[in-house]
């Protein structure tokens, strides 16, 4: 009788293994995950648009709400943790008459992107020009500059631009950090990248600077 009982356990528990590998292999049975779930690092989703005319709201929040290029500086700040402005290039030239003058930028790791998209968002060079002669003489419109870096704008990206006919491209008028400017190019300016203090600023350095992939045709100083 004492090993009928034991050999009934037995079964007893087999079939209690069994059932329970069976509820664990049901594709339908709850499935639980005791390990957490990873954390991602954090990266901004901020997205502003602009066009050559403002279109719609003209507060940048969409491509059918684009703002001007002289709103530029605007977008930027209101992006402190970093985002990305997306200069639409496939509806014309933008004309600058006046500098753009920056003096926000994104955060270490997290920079501001300003780059020349296309209507679907993919990687195409926006034109950017202004006044300079063209072509070049001593007596001509010497023309506007571009982007004014001020002390603030750090974390700063420039990407797929074609800038034309422009005084200096690129200034940067006080003390900033982590400067990309890639995939540009400039055609009849008066410099394209200069470093100089505004009257405001003491200096006008530079740290983790990076310019590559630059194209410049023509230029009257350096």
């Amino acid at each position: 009788r004492r090993r009928l009982t034991w050999a009934l356990a037995a079964v007893g528990l087999v079939v209690v293994l069994v059932l329970a590998t069976v509820a664990v292999l049901r594709p339908d049975a709850p499935q639980t995950d005791p390990s957490p779930a990873p954390t991602a690092a954090p990266v901004s989703d901020e997205v502003r648009w602009v066009a050559p005319a403002a279109t719609g709201s003209g507060d940048g929040s969409a491509a059918a709400d684009a703002a001007d290029l002289s709103s530029l500086p605007r977008l930027v700040s209101d992006m402190p943790q970093g985002g990305r402005v997306l200069v639409i290039a496939d509806q014309g030239a933008y004309e600058v008459t006046e500098r753009l003058i920056l003096d926000a930028g994104g955060v270490d790791g997290s920079p501001v992107v300003v780059e020349g998209v296309d209507g679907d968002g993919q990687p195409a060079p926006a034109v950017i020009r202004s006044d300079r002669a063209s072509p070049y003489r001593a007596d001509g419109d010497p023309g506007t500059d571009t982007f004014t870096v001020e002390q603030g704008a750090s974390h700063l990206v420039f990407r797929n631009l074609a800038l034309e006919d422009v005084g200096n491209a690129f200034r940067v008028a006080g003390d900033v950090e982590d400067l990309v400017v890639e995939d540009v190019t400039a055609t009849n300016v008066r410099r394209f990248f200069e470093n100089a203090a505004s009257d405001d600023d003491a200096s006008a350095d530079v740290t983790d600077l990076t310019l590559r992939r630059i194209t410049v045709t023509g230029f009257s100083k350096r």
